[in-house]
């Protein structure tokens, strides 16, 4: 079983990758340090609560789809 750090983690890099963003990029957006942002999408750190709102709304996605408490209506 999947767990919700590792689906977060899953869905960050993969929202990433959809749009063609760096790593870099995507941390001066959402306002944290590159450093910090891919510790996150490494799974070495907790993300705060207040980057995860800033996260999802860059994606235009809930903070719950991100950390996997919802799926989309395509989703199995």
């Amino acid at each position: 079983m999947i767990n919700k750090e590792e689906i977060l983690v899953k869905r960050i890099r993969c929202c990433r990758a959809y749009y063609g963003y760096t790593q870099s990029a995507v941390a001066e957006k959402i306002y944290v340090s590159r450093s910090a942002y891919r510790s996150y999408e490494n799974g070495e750190a907790q993300m705060p609560p207040e980057v995860l709102e800033r996260l999802a709304v860059f994606y235009g996605v809930t903070t719950r789809w991100l950390t996997g408490t919802v799926k989309l209506g395509n989703e199995a």
